[in-house]
């Protein structure tokens, strides 16, 4: 299963603009809690700087992912997460 991000521009009646965070490996239906390394729980934060944070549970909840990337990023201005991100497991 794939972990999208999206904006609205009309207080949520529309999400014209997204992006996947995560790819996910392509199952669906009963495959997915069998073959899919299972991305669960996210929570985002804007910080002090504009930049959106995104944590959530990673490979089957064994290990957690942060990302971090600008409101750009996900129209496609900008054609990169931040370097910094990693992967705690």
């Amino acid at each position: 299963m794939r972990m999208v991000i999206a904006v609205s521009n009309d207080e949520g009646r529309t999400w014209p603009v997204r992006r996947v965070i995560e790819p996910g490996d392509g199952f669906t239906g009963s495959g997915n809690l069998r073959s899919n390394r299972r991305q669960e729980y996210p929570h985002g934060i804007v910080d002090s700087e504009g930049l959106i944070h995104v944590v959530y549970a990673y490979s089957s909840r064994r290990a957690v992912r942060h990302v971090v990337f600008a409101e750009d990023w996900i129209s496609g201005v900008e054609d990169q997460v931040h370097t910094d991100c990693k992967l705690w497991g």
